[in-house]
C-alpha cells in the first residue's frame, strides 16, 4: 500500500535546513581519511559517523542525514542506533542506495551505475534501521564527444526504474546525476550538459508516470570546470544554474537539494548563497553537502579523541553557515 511522502519532502525542506550527506563508500572515506593521515579502519569510519550524529543543536541545521549501508546500523558506545538518536532530535535517515559503477563497455571510459536486481529486497531491510528515503547517483563526464547519448539513456532508465522500486517500497527518492567538474570545459558546457541530461531523465519519468511531488532531484551547481581557464562569479553560477534548471525541471517536482561537488566549503556556501538570493523558484531548495562538511571536520579532528569536541563544533559552524546561504544572508 502506497503512502503520500509529500509530508517527507516538506520536513526534509524545513525553513533553513538542509541534508548531511554521510554516505561515502568505505574505500572513498578511508581516501579522505588518508589525506589528515588518520587510520583507515572501520574503527575511525565509525568514529567519524558518530562525530555528526552526536554534533549537539545540528538538528537547528539539518534535517536528515544520509548514510552508506555500513554507517545504518551502528549504534554508540551507549548501545542506541545512530537513527534512534537521530529520530529524539528530529532527524530522518537516509540511505545511499546504488552499488558503485562500472564501464559502459571495455571502450569507453562512461560508466553505469549498479544496484538495481537487489534494491527491493535491500530496501525491506534498511527499513529495519529507521531509513525512510534514499539516493542514487549516476556520474557524467565532459570531455571529446562526452558523455555520449549511450551513457544519457542508460543511466536515466536506471533511474526510473529505481524511481519506481522507491516508491512502491513507501521510499522518498532523491536522484543525482552528477555532471562532474573535472576538465577544462566553460561555464556554458556544463549548462548544456546539465540540462540535456535532466531532460531527457524527466521526459522518461513523465513518460513513466511517475509522481514529481514526490521526488528529489540532488544535482551539481552549473560550474566551470576545474581546469577552465575563465573562472565564474558567485551571480553568474547563479544565473547558469537556475537558466539551466528552470528551464529542464518540471516545476511540481518536491525540491532540489545541491550537491558540492569538491567545491571547498566556502565556494560551495557563496554559490548557494547567490541562487537562494533569488525570489519565487518554482521548487523549495536546499543542500546535500559532503566533501564541504567533510574536510573542515576531519581536519579539526585528526582522530583523535580530544579533538571530538572540536570537531563537532567546526560541524556546527559549517552546517550553520549553509543554512544562512540556504536563506541568502550568508556572510564569509
Amino acid at each position: 500500500m502506497s503512502i503520500s511522502l509529500k509530508p517527507l519532502v516538506n520536513y526534509l525542506f524545513g525553513p533553513g535546513k538542509g541534508l548531511v550527506a554521510a554516505d561515502d563508500k568505505p574505500d572513498s572515506t578511508n581516501k579522505r581519511l588518508e589525506e589528515f593521515n588518520i587510520p583507515e579502519t572501520l574503527e575511525k569510519r565509525t568514529r567519524y559517523r558518530e562525530i555528526v550524529v552526536t554534533t549537539t543543536n545540528i538538528e537547528k541545521y539539518i534535517s536528515g542525514i544520509i548514510f552508506h549501508e555500513e554507517t545504518l546500523s551502528n549504534t554508540l558506545s551507549d548501545g542506541r542506533s545512530f537513527h534512534e538518536v537521530l529520530r529524539s532530535r528530529g532527524i530522518i535517515t537516509g540511505i545511499k542506495v546504488d552499488q558503485g559503477l562500472t564501464l559502459l563497455s571495455r571502450s569507453s571510459i562512461e560508466q553505469k551505475t549498479n544496484g538495481l536486481e537487489t534494491l527491493a529486497d535491500r530496501l525491506l531491510d534498511y527499513k529495519k534501521f529507521g531509513a525512510q528515503f534514499c539516493k542514487w547517483r549516476s556520474v557524467f563526464t565532459i570531455g571529446k564527444d562526452m558523455p555520449t547519448d549511450e551513457c544519457i539513456n542508460e543511466n536515466i532508465k536506471i533511474f526510473a526504474k529505481y524511481t519506481q522500486i522507491a516508491l512502491q517500497n513507501n521510499y522518498l527518492p532523491i536522484l543525482e546525476p552528477e555532471v562532474l567538474t573535472l576538465g577544462d570545459h566553460p561555464i556554458e558546457v556544463c549548462k548544456k550538459t546539465t540540462q540535456q541530461i535532466l531532460l531527457s531523465l524527466f521526459a522518461l519519468l513523465d513518460k513513466e508516470n511517475v509522481d514529481m511531488s514526490q521526488v528529489i532531484l540532488k544535482t551539481n551547481m552549473v560550474l566551470p570546470g576545474t581546469d577552465a581557464k575563465i573562472k565564474a562569479s558567485p551571480s553568474e553560477v547563479a544565473e547558469k544554474t537556475i537558466g539551466c534548471l528552470t528551464g529542464s525541471v518540471p516545476h511540481n517536482t518536491g525540491g532540489i537539494v545541491f550537491l558540492s561537488g569538491g567545491q571547498s566549503t566556502l565556494e560551495a556556501n557563496l554559490h548557494l548563497n547567490a541562487i537562494c538570493q533569488v525570489k519565487s523558484l518554482p521548487w523549495p531548495i536546499s543542500f546535500s553537502f559532503d566533501r564541504a562538511f567533510m574536510y573542515p571536520v576531519l581536519k579539526a579532528w585528526q582522530g583523535r579523541k580530544e579533538n571530538i569536541v572540536r570537531a563537532q563544533n567546526e560541524l556546527l559552524e559549517v552546517t550553520k553557515d549553509s543554512s544562512q546561504a540556504l536563506q541568502g544572508v550568508f556572510k564569509p
